[in-house]
């Protein structure tokens, strides 16, 4: 799947939330599906792409671990190399819903220094048998950010710039694209501006260090 392919599934996952699930002619929608576990799902996608076969990709998974207590997480992707999790991705539309960002940033990273080296249990959502892996002590949460539309110019350069002071080690943040796919149409959509840098580090980032 290329770049473009990736951004054009989404456009039209976004198209296809407009719709009602079963068709009749007197009934509408006002507010679009949610696409976001749709988008997930296609990520994953993209990514398995790039990687060995006997790499587990693991979508919406909780895990549960225990330090003091019992705790759970939930990464939107968990990507699984010889029983242990190497990777977490976390998959936003926009920053419409948290236009201060970097706080979030900085908690997941510090996130990370917690988890690191722990074991970690998960149950197949099909089979609902349990299993038990470890966090890798490398372990990275990638924040993968669909669009960078619907917040302030200010506030995206504010949040860049604090972004920036984050360690790349444990988080990094790719942007995929300038404008927001729910604007678009077919007329439009082989013209998506694609944020090809932030592109590119990603797909290095899955390819080297999973």
């Amino acid at each position: 799947m290329t770049d473009n392919e990736l951004i054009e599934k989404i456009i039209s996952l976004y198209k296809e939330a407009r719709v009602t699930t079963y068709i009749k002619k007197n009934i509408k929608r006002g507010r679009s599906h949610s696409i976001s576990s749709r988008v997930e799902d296609l990520f994953a996608v993209y990514i398995s792409e790039m990687l060995p076969e006997n790499v587990e990709i693991l979508i919406d998974q909780p895990f549960t671990y225990h330090s003091d207590k019992t705790y759970a997480m939930y990464p939107d992707i968990a990507v699984i190399r010889n029983n242990e999790v190497v990777k977490l991705f976390d998959i936003k539309m926009d920053l419409g819903w948290n236009r201060d960002f970097y706080p979030f940033c900085k908690e997941k990273q510090d996130f990370i220094d917690e988890i690191k080296g722990l074991q970690v249990k998960a149950k197949d959502g099909a089979t609902k048998e349990q299993k038990i892996y470890k966090i890798s002590d490398s372990v990275k949460i990638n924040i993968v950010i669909v669009s960078n539309a619907n917040i302030s110019k200010t506030k995206r350069e504010e949040n860049e710039k604090r972004i920036l002071t984050l360690d790349k080690n444990k988080i990094e943040v790719f942007v995929l694209a300038d404008a927001h796919p729910n604007n678009y149409d077919d007329d439009d959509i082989t013209n998506i501006p694609l944020r090809q840098i932030d592109m590119d580090n990603l797909k290095r980032e899955i390819r080297l260090n999973i």
